[in-house]
């Protein structure tokens, strides 16, 4: 079994990079300003594979 990794194992910079992307993508599906800050900050505390997921749909 493998361990996880979560968003803030990850560098920096991979950090920033997975932030802009999720901030640009639920406020361009109209969430709030407030909803996309509480989003992004309870994914950086999540699995990185349960954030990629978002990025994923088709």
């Amino acid at each position: 079994m493998t361990k996880p990794i979560y968003i803030l194992q990850l560098p920096k910079q991979v950090q920033e990079e997975i932030t802009l992307k999720l901030k640009a993508k639920l406020l361009a599906e109209g969430y709030s300003e407030f909803e996309v800050f509480r989003a992004v900050k309870d994914a950086m505390d999540s699995k990185i594979a349960d954030v990629l997921q978002v990025f994923d749909e088709k």
